[in-house]
């Protein structure tokens, strides 16, 4: 708890995350209004919305693999496949499931923007931190994300067709290659937690 004292800069931050997830409404009218909207492109392209991502994010990690390029694709194929999913069970009759596909998009879309803006080595004015430490921070937020959206994806159908194979599902979603992408992810969270020992240090 010594760490969210008002005398650390860390404390500003806890606070100020609570706020912005609240300030423009309840968590689950965003949810529901991301949902809404990644579903119709969902829809309207047969699928294909996500993976198409999936495919530019494999070219840019053919560029610029120290950027977790390679993880947000994986996720993105997961996410395609748990809407898929959810469309063909008709899940989304299920409010609690909307709400959760919400936040597995919204999850996932934050991962892509960050390892793209650092695969264009863009640093927000200001900022306190170098491009390849922002890159380190790109590449465990996308591991993270895959895995949540591959993890929280099969539990969220599971859940509700204990018919559907479980073995088929997780290799459905590549489970087992991105829990592999998992490996070095505590060399790069030291590095973070390095640069933020050197940044916010009195």
């Amino acid at each position: 708890m010594f760490g969210y004292t008002k005398e650390f800069a860390v404390e500003k931050i806890k606070r100020d995350v609570k706020i912005t997830c609240i300030y423009e409404g309840t968590s689950e009218v965003l949810e529901m209004t991301i949902f809404r909207g990644r579903w119709q492109e969902h829809l309207k392209s047969r699928g294909q919305y996500y993976l198409n991502q999936a495919a530019e994010f494999d070219a840019i990690h053919a560029q610029n693999p120290s950027v977790g390029a390679d993880s947000v694709a994986l996720g993105f194929r997961a996410l395609a496949r748990v809407l898929e999913d959810c469309r063909v069970n008709k899940l989304t009759r299920h409010q609690y499931v909307t709400f959760m596909l919400g936040d597995l998009i919204s999850e996932m879309e934050v991962a892509a923007v960050f390892t793209r803006e650092c695969a264009n080595k863009r640093v927000t004015e200001g900022s306190r931190f170098d491009i390849n430490s922002l890159c380190t921070m790109a590449r465990v937020n996308a591991r993270q994300s895959a895995f949540k959206v591959a993890s929280e994806g099969l539990r969220l159908i599971l859940g509700t067709c204990p018919n559907i194979n479980t073995a088929e599902l997780s290799q459905a979603v590549n489970l087992v290659g991105i829990e592999d992408k998992m490996r070095g992810l505590i060399d790069d969270m030291d590095q973070v937690s390095a640069k933020l020992r050197e940044i916010f240090k009195k």
